[in-house]
């Protein structure tokens, strides 16, 4: 799994690992195995979802999610950052509202078309979140 330079100063390896380029101790074209790949991504998971949590522990109403509907949301933050996540303030709105629907459509529809155009592979990718996300009403209507 060799390393990439994503353009926004920071370097990625293996499953999507990002670190800073001044910081990391990878540099571009190195490489790590797949074993190392899936301790980072293991890593990087158990962090996104401890952030999340504590975003949501600082929220006045606590919300109510299915597993699909957490893993969308860690599967966002995966590839945004949890400050990103949580930056797009029209899709938290109606997620703290409680209004699933809206929120979960947004993920596919609406949610970050700056970035999207940048990397077109989101497009599928965001599509599958908001299906995921949307499971709960028995898939995206």
């Amino acid at each position: 799994f060799p390393s990439h330079d994503i353009k926004d100063g920071k370097i990625t390896i293996g499953w999507g690992h990002a670190e800073d380029k001044a910081s990391s101790k990878y540099k571009l074209g190195d490489r790590i195995t797949k074993q190392e790949a899936d301790r980072l991504f293991e890593k990087d998971i158990t962090n996104f979802e401890k952030s999340i949590k504590k975003r949501f522990m600082s929220w006045p109403k606590k919300i109510e999610l299915t597993q699909d509907m957490w893993d969308a949301l860690v599967s966002i933050a995966y590839h945004k950052g949890v400050d990103g996540m949580f930056s797009d303030t029209k899709f938290m709105k109606y997620l703290k509202k409680g209004d699933y629907q809206t929120a979960g459509e947004l993920i596919r529809h609406e949610y970050d078309k700056k970035a999207v155009k940048r990397f077109p592979g989101w497009i599928p990718r965001r599509a599958k979140e908001s299906e995921m996300f949307l499971s709960y009403l028995g898939g995206v209507r």
